[in-house]
């Protein structure tokens, strides 16, 4: 039984670890702003005129552009404000990380009081 209980520990463990690092996150529509300057999101993603959408890091805005680096291409953008549709930054969701913890748990207590009700009867 110790093992079980052990080997459940680590088991929760590793599941918190893996929702923590990973993190369920969603993207918020944010008005562009001193607001948005201020909070100074680590990354962005515009939407423009035309329905591309780009991610930015290290972005700022300069007179009438948006300037920033893409983070995969590691290659520097420059947008015109008139061209961004909208501006949305990554936000931790509370629902969608409740329920990817909730869910898991139910199910391995689930299996943890099947197995313990199982070794009780024998």
């Amino acid at each position: 039984m110790r093992r079980a209980a052990r080997h459940f520990r680590r088991s929760m463990a590793a599941l918190v670890l893996s929702v923590h690092l990973v993190g369920c996150y969603s993207w918020k529509a944010a008005p562009v702003g001193p607001v948005l300057q201020a909070q100074q999101p680590d990354l962005i993603r515009v939407t423009t005129v035309d329905g591309q959408r780009i991610e930015l890091v290290q972005w700022t805005v300069r007179g009438d552009s948006l300037v920033g680096t893409h983070p995969r291409r590691n290659t520097s953008a420059a947008l015109a404000l008139a061209d961004v549709q909208d501006i949305k930054v990554r936000r931790l969701s509370g629902v969608k990380t409740g329920l990817a913890v909730g869910i898991p748990l139910v199910i391995i207590g689930g299996f943890v009081t099947v197995i313990a009700i199982g070794a009780n009867i024998q």
